[in-house]
């Protein structure tokens, strides 16, 4: 009995880094051994957010060697309080999600309890992550895209399409890569195709506001 209340008096208990004590395993009086947990433990050096991304938002963002340098930026905002904070893209995970297909990215955030206000762990948040610079997009009103996937325009008189997959979107918009031969050209899109519409047809173009 010595012996044990002298071990006791000499165990010291250490996390091995500055953390925040989510939940504790053991009371005053509890008989612990070597092994046992005692504590479940956040590190406060840096919280960590996965983001899984899909196939189209994965060829927005620049090469893995880029996105992965430390210095690429990811805004965190809470889904409850829009309270935001700025932290970067750490690492990238190679596999894919067996449920969703979707491969994620991870965010952190340094000392998110030293932040004015902190970012606990569990919070729900979104993301907004800048991607790479895209040229020769057009920004269309999600309506133009038809069901088929096909922008209508008009050009000289009658209709024309080509069909596009948006390489990007947002609340209210899409962007789409027209065909290399209209970089240059300036038409009229059709906010609301219709199924009846076919190449050629004539039309008489009327312009409207964004209102």
């Amino acid at each position: 009995m010595v012996s044990a209340e002298k071990d006791l008096a000499q165990a010291h208990v250490q996390a091995p880094f500055d953390a925040l004590i989510v939940s504790r395993n053991v009371s005053p009086g509890s008989y612990v051994q070597a092994g046992s947990s005692l504590a479940d433990l956040y590190s406060a050096d840096r919280i960590e957010v996965s983001l899984p991304l899909a196939q189209r938002d994965w060829q927005n963002l620049p090469d893995i060697e880029v996105l992965t340098q430390g210095s690429w930026p990811v805004t965190l905002i809470s889904v409850e309080t829009g309270k935001q904070w700025q932290g970067y893209i750490q690492r990238t995970e190679l596999h894919l999600d067996e449920s969703t297909r979707q491969r994620s990215v991870i965010a952190a955030l340094d000392r998110p309890l030293e932040e004015p206000e902190i970012l606990s762990p569990g919070t729900f948040v979104r993301a907004l992550i800048q991607g790479r610079e895209l040229e020769n997009l057009w920004r269309l009103p999600p309506s133009s895209l038809s069901q088929r996937g096909e922008i209508w325009y008009e050009t000289d008189g009658v209709l024309a399409k080509f069909s596009a997959d948006p390489v990007a979107s947002d609340e209210q918009s899409i962007y789409v890569r027209p065909p290399a031969s209209l970089y240059n050209d300036s038409v009229n899109v059709l906010i609301h195709p219709l199924s009846t519409y076919m190449p050629g047809m004539g039309v008489n173009p009327v312009e409207t506001s964004n209102d």
